[in-house]
């Protein structure tokens, strides 16, 4: 996969591996739970704030309440992912409950 990148801090040696994925992609999913799993890190970020992976990870999470533009946007971007998922038959987000699935085997 083309969109992981290797960084190593200075002073400790320590080694970040970054996984950049596609939300709406099985691939990419794919790519998350082979790295995760041959890895096998200390530790697994995942770029999602804590409604976020509430909401990702269960399917009946309160979602936060929007409104004006940015509930308007939030629809639209939903929307979009949705019919993106349909076409590439996976649910947006896959690539987020991949990494909690496979950081949780770790």
């Amino acid at each position: 996969m083309d969109t992981v990148r290797r960084v190593f801090l200075d002073e400790s040696q320590m080694e970040i591996t970054l996984i950049g994925t596609m939300h709406v992609s099985q691939d990419s999913a794919s790519a998350v739970q082979k790295i995760i799993l041959e890895e096998q890190p200390d530790t697994v970020c995942i770029e999602l704030d804590e409604s976020r992976m509430r909401a990702v990870a269960t399917e009946n999470a309160p979602r936060k309440r929007r409104n004006g533009a940015g509930l308007h946007f939030e629809r639209v971007l939903g929307a979009f992912q949705k019919k993106i998922g349909d076409k590439m038959n996976t649910a947006p987000g896959s690539d987020f409950l991949q990494a909690i699935e496979s950081a949780q085997m770790v």
